[in-house]
Formats: structure tokens, sequence, C-alpha cells
């Protein structure tokens, strides 16, 4: 029988982007010293297995102590810890688990096949696997070994149950029913759902024992107890130093402070609140003077105003009207009742003046306490969900040079008029020099936009301007047809610089997140460009983003919006979770060697050529790139021809250095297709398929219109 503790996702080193900056460095130190108590815990229970399913680290971009003080916690337990790297924190060359010297004690899954631990002291064996990437097949990685007979058997892993089409090792209830473990013991989900049982199989979440933002709402703990064969028993253990809540108070009628305090629980102090105020008042509440009064008894206090008006209710009281007398007659009892009676007398009136075809005038309004902003008008407020990446907007001044550092919450500090255009939410999802953007993160982005597109109106993406027109592209075909618009900002300078073009670029990207139409675009210097369209042409002016073969969907000006192209979507987007990294671009100079051509041809299995002119490969003496190009094909490799003229694409049929290749080999031509847009395209198309009937369709096939000329047309 083994003694356990089950746990997963700490996240270290989060952004905790729902906190101001002061509180989210509190929150991180916090959560660095989470180990450190886990440890404690389990030597003070006599625990055996520490069993850590993943997500450790939210990245592989950490402060400088935080993997080290994780080993150091480890160490000092008495038991042995196992780990199963997830999906943020995958094992590879770069991540903390291979560069750090773990503790004897720590044992991690470094490959994504099932491995095997015996634990005969403990009377287990532990199977697991790691994520070796951002992503891991469906299914089990492996099976048990049948001679386990008599030991407890668990299984250690990252991963979805019962989500179809999930990248993050999706495994159904047959799987795990078919697993032969006795527990299975899994991270991912954040949220403790109790332990099931599919078959003689237990399977459980522990959640995060830390939540980190108002979607990780109340207790988060662990899991700890014993393990034999065909028997589990787990006891969840609420270990959170701060929960995060979501409280609702009706104001109407009531004092708002004591409809809070209402709501409140009784020891509030170690707690991070978010709180609403619903309900019709006949002034705006005074959220400031709430908010003192409140959140010296909170760890963190949010208040949000979205109550409506009511003193619109009686402006026709004074009418020789039938209505005018209702009002009158109504406005007396209201005035002469008692609190508990009013909120019964306003709907009495809404509801008497609605069949007058005279509703009231209930204006939505909408406040947040600390910075945020309010609208008035017909319509409520826009919710727009701001994704932070990093970029030079984001920068600050390092002794190394600029570098990311600023949060979305930083970033939005500096402009109180995007709180008067909309309601805005926070993740910081990377902290990088766009230099650094690989596919993994466009990934990453395209995700957190699917868990979070049915809450939100739009979402606006802080990036860093060098490979953001790759960026734009490939969201372009990992969330297609989105009725929502998807818009990605930066800046040439950081937020804080003086005469910066952040604090435009910013506001046009929420005013068109608010009002503009769906699809992914970027909005920078005023234009509105079509994600697959888009191509970074200058280096350092404002007037960084060209559109290409393609006009500007629309221009803003002093928040005035003139759009001219309007984009076709779906009712719903479609979503895709793969693409193939594995695809290089070769950029022809006049003397380009063979052999570099068949070393790309080797490595990746698509291949884009960046010819001259209209497209064609060079015919040198003594030169066989053709033949070089030619034995790639034949071996299954996608080859695309495309062209470095930035304008008006590629015609292979003009000269014979690009007729005779198309005629002879079977390629793909990209015509007035972007370069960004073609590496993305193809990415996105050999995630799904190597068939070349397939992946020749699919290329061809017009999406968020990057290709619009075929050959003569």
């Amino acid at each position: 029988m083994a003694k356990i503790l089950h746990t997963a996702d700490f996240h270290l080193d989060s952004a905790f982007t729902a906190l101001p900056e002061e509180k989210a460095r509190l929150r991180r130190q916090e959560a660095r010293q989470l180990t450190d108590r886990l440890v404690d815990y389990a030597n003070d229970h006599g625990v055996e297995l520490l069993l850590l399913a993943g997500d450790l680290f939210d990245s592989d971009q950490l402060y400088g102590q935080t993997a080290q003080e994780l080993a150091r916690s480890l160490a000092r337990f008495r038991g042995h810890a196992v780990i199963a790297p997830g999906n943020h924190d995958f094992y590879a060359a770069s991540s903390p688990y291979a560069r750090l010297l773990w503790p004897e004690n720590v044992h991690i899954f470094r490959e994504e096949r099932l491995q095997r631990l015996p634990f005969p002291q403990y009377g287990c064996v532990v199977y697991g696997a790691a994520f070796t990437s951002p992503n891991a097949p469906a299914g089990l990685p492996g099976s048990l070994d049948p001679e386990d007979e008599g030991l407890a058997r668990i299984l250690l892993l990252h991963g979805e149950v019962g989500v179809r089409d999930s990248r993050y090792r999706a495994m159904t209830l047959k799987d795990v029913e078919q697993s032969g473990a006795d527990y299975l013991a899994l991270g991912h989900v954040h949220a403790f759902g109790g332990v099931q049982q599919a078959g003689r199989t237990f399977w459980a979440y522990p959640g995060c024992p830390e939540g980190r933002g108002f979607d990780e709402l109340g207790d988060k703990g662990f899991l700890t107890g014993t393990v034999e064969p065909g028997q589990v028993k787990l006891t969840f253990v609420p270990f959170a130093r701060h929960r995060y809540q979501w409280l609702t108070a009706d104001v109407t009628g009531v004092d708002p402070l004591e409809a809070l305090r209402r709501e409140l629980p009784p020891h509030p102090e170690a707690d991070i609140f978010r709180m609403v105020l619903t309900g019709e008042t006949e002034e705006p509440p005074r959220l400031d003077a709430l908010y003192d009064a409140l959140s010296p008894d909170c760890f963190y206090l949010e208040l949000q105003d979205r109550t409506t008006r009511c003193r619109d209710l009686w402006e026709h009281c004074g009418e020789d009207t039938l209505r005018g007398l209702f009002l009158r007659g109504l406005r007396q009892r209201y005035d002469a009742a008692p609190a508990e009676e009013k909120p019964r007398l306003l709907q009495a009136a809404r509801f008497g003046l609605a069949g007058t075809g005279k509703p009231g005038a209930v204006k939505p309004f909408q406040f947040t306490a600390h910075g945020a902003g309010r609208e008035r008008g017909a319509r409520p407020m826009k919710k727009i969900l701001m994704i932070g990446t990093g970029g030079t907007i984001a920068s600050e001044m390092t002794p190394e040079g600029l570098t990311p550092e600023l949060s979305t919450h930083q970033l939005l500090a500096y402009l109180p008029r995007i709180a008067q255009l909309c309601h805005v939410d926070c993740i910081q999802l990377y902290s990088l020099d766009s230099t650094s953007i690989h596919p993994a993160h466009w990934l990453g982005t395209a995700q957190a936009i699917r868990e979070h597109y049915d809450d939100y109106d739009g979402f606006v993406i802080s990036h860093g301007t060098d490979t953001m027109a790759y960026t734009a592209a490939a969201l372009s075909y990992l969330v297609q047809d989105s009725p929502k618009p998807i818009i990605l900002t930066g800046a040439q300078k950081p937020i804080w610089f003086d005469g910066t073009d952040s604090k435009r670029n910013l506001t046009d990207a929420f005013l068109y997140a608010c009002r503009g139409c769906g699809g992914v675009q970027i909005v920078f210097n005023g234009r509105v460009i079509l994600g697959t369209r888009a191509r970074k042409t200058y280096s350092k002016s404002f007037r960084a983003f060209s559109s290409v073969n393609y006009p500007d969907l629309a221009v803003v000006q002093d928040e005035h919006l003139l759009q001219y192209i309007r984009c076709e979507s779906r009712p719903r987007p479609l979503f895709y979770d793969r693409l193939d990294p594995h695809v290089g671009l070769l950029k022809l100079i006049p003397g380009t060697e063979d052999a570099l051509a068949e070393f790309m041809l080797d490595r990746y299995d698509g291949l884009i050529i960046e010819s001259f002119g209209v497209g064609g490969l060079p015919e040198y003496d003594g030169g066989h790139l053709y033949d070089v190009v030619r034995r790639g094909v034949e071996r299954g490799k996608i080859v695309v021809m495309t062209t470095q003229v930035p304008n008006e694409g590629s015609d292979l049929t003009v000269y014979h250095v690009g007729g005779h290749l198309k005629s002879t080999l079977r390629l793909l031509e990209a015509y007035d297709m972007t370069t960004e847009a073609a590496v993305a395209k193809l990415m996105w198309i050999l995630g799904q398929t190597r068939e070349f009937s397939e992946v020749e369709r699919l290329f061809y096939q017009p999406v968020a219109q990057d290709i619009l000329r075929f050959g003569d047309e």
C-alpha cells in the first residue's frame, strides 16, 4: 500500500494578471513557497510518494531561482517525488528539467512514451510519460506491464479525459478503463471534480493548489491517501492561501455598502474578491467610497458596477396624460414605502411603462474600481479579452537593451480611455521579444482564444512587430471564419517613451475590437490590415505594416472608424489545434548552392522557395538545383514556389526556368500570397494531412482572402 500526495498545475511564475502588479508580485512569491508548504505537509503526514502531474512551471521563461527553489524543496521530502511534465513545462533541452541537477529522490519522465518506475518498498509501480512539445497525441502513450501483479499500479499523466479533438493527450473513458491502472493521477484541469472510476481504474484531477484568476474560483488543494491493488482511498485537502471569489449583490432599494457586506464571508481577509453590483439605483454607486470601506478587510477587492438607473422612470410624472397619472400615484407609493417594498414598486413602474412603449430609459452602466471607466448608451459595453505576449510595446530598458517586462494590466494603466470603450479582462500568455515567437506560441494563443471565445465579444493581442505578420497569418488558419474580431497590435516604441505610438495603436485596436468586423486583423498606425495580407515593411517608422496584394480593410482616425471591406464569417469559428513546424524557407541568391537546398529538404517536411521575379529555379553551369528539388518531391516533400518581390506575386509559366519546373514536378505555387501566409498555411496543412492531393486542395482553397490569383486568372 502506497501513501501518496497527488498534485499538479502549480504554474510557477504565472503573471497573475487579474491582480495589480504589487499584489501579483506577492502572489508569485507565495507561489514559490508552495512546494515548501507541500513538502512540510507530506513529511508531517507520512506521505511516501509525491505525484506531480505536470505544468509545475508556467513556461520555460522563469525567474532565475524558481526551478532551483523547487528542486531544493523536493530534496527535503523524505519519500520520492515523480514528475510528468505537461504542455506548459514540456520536457526539452531548454526546459528546467533538462538544465538543472535534480535531487536523487526526484524522478522525471523524459519521454513521450510510457516509462516504468518500480517502488517495491511502497508496494507500487509508477508509470508515466512527458509532454515533449506543447501538444501530445491522443490516447495512452503505452501499456502497463502485466507482471506487476501484487503491486499497486499508478499511472501519472498530464492530459484530458473525455475531451474530443484536444491536443493535450486526449483520452476516452474507454482508454482509462482499459489502462490496467489502479489509479490514474492526472494534471491539466484546474478544478477538482471528485475521484471517479472507469472499470477497475480510479482517476482524478486534483485541480491546481492555488487559483490564478477569476476563472479558477473557490477551494483549491490536492489529493492525499492510499493506493493499493483494487482499492483507492483519497481525500481532497484545501490548501490555497487565497481563494478567488466572484460575488454578486443586488442593491435595488438598499444601501450598497450593506448589500456588499452581506455577501462577503465572515473572514474575508485572505481571499480575492470580484464583487458585482446589480439592480436599479437612483444614482450610480460611489465605488471609490465602497472600496475604501471594504478593501481593508480583503487581500484584494475589485468592484464592478452593473446597475441601471431608474430615475428616468419618473420623468413623465408631470404629464397631463394617463401615463403621468399612473406614474404620480406609483411615485407617491414608492417614496413612502419601506426599503424591502421599493424593488417591487420599481418593477411595477417598468412593466407599466413597457405597456405604453416607454420602457423607462434603463441605461446600461459599467464601472470597475481603480481606473476603469463607464459608458452610457443604449447598448451594453462590449467585453474584450486582452492577451499579452510581450513585444516592444511592453518593454522596459535593461542593461542588455529593451526587454518585455510590462504586463497587460500595466499597459492598460497608461490608457484610462479604454475603460470607456469596453470592459476588459487580461491574461498574460507570454513576455517575449517577438523574435523568439515560434509555432508553439501560435498554438497557445489560439487555444487561449478558444477557451475564452464564448465569454467575450472580441480579442486584442499585444505582440511584438517583428513576427506579428507571421502570428496574424497563423491565427487566421488556426481560428477560421471568426464572427468576432481578433486584433493584433503593438508598437515601434515602448508605451512609456515620449512620442510613443503605443497608445494610439492600443486604443485603435480596442475600438476596432468593439466596432469592427470579425476575423484576424492587424491594427497599426490607423490602418486595419487582413491577417493573411500583412507584412512588416518598415523597421522603425510608425507605418510599420503594409497590406500586400490586398486593400486595407478600414482606417481609424481620431477614434472614427471607416470600414472599407467587411470580412465574411460563419456563425461559429472553425478551430484547429495542429501545426507541423517542420517547414523551411529558402531565399535564393545568385549562386545558391545545391547542398543548401538538399540539406533543407532532408530536414523539413515542407520547403518554401523564394525565387526571383515571377519565379523559377536558376540553371547554373555545373548546378543541379532542379534535380535536388525533384528528388525531394519524389520523397514526398512538399515544395512551394514563391517570389521575393513583395507585390503582384509569382507566375511560373512566364519563363522557361519556371515553366519547366511547374510542368514536370508536383509542386505548389504561392501566386499572390505573402511569404508569411504561405509559411503559416503550409504548417497548418501539414498538421492535418501529408497526402499531396489534399495538401494541394487545401493550399489553393482561399482562407481569409489569402490567395486570389491563380495562373492566368
